[in-house]
């Protein structure tokens, strides 16, 4: 969905996979998109070290268990959501002030 909306995407299969490339793509990274629950690393772990690599990305959660909780987080995305939802989501996390 997100390489068809014209991002270049990075795929892990879980949280030291995607620590691995975030250490690889020393050219930037501009967002990560995470699951909170992932095997081996889990999203607020790979969240919390993604963001000492690159500072200045943008990151946002997906969760099937924190809908509730979320309040208006822009920074979680829960599921189910549509195609068009996590597109326009991913937007408004890129196009969001630096200190959001």
């Amino acid at each position: 969905m997100l390489e068809n909306a014209g991002y270049r995407v990075l795929l892990a299969t879980d949280g030291l996979e995607a620590m691995e490339l975030a250490e690889t793509h020393a050219e930037g990274i501009h967002l990560l998109l995470t699951d909170s629950v992932m095997p081996r690393m889990g999203g607020a772990a790979l969240s919390s070290e993604f963001a000492q690599l690159h500072p200045r990305a943008k990151i946002l959660h997906m969760s099937g268990y924190n809908e509730r909780r979320s309040g208006g987080d822009k920074r979680l995305l829960p599921k189910p959501f549509s195609p068009a939802e996590l597109i326009a989501r991913v937007r408004e996390a890129l196009n969001a002030p630096e200190n959001e």
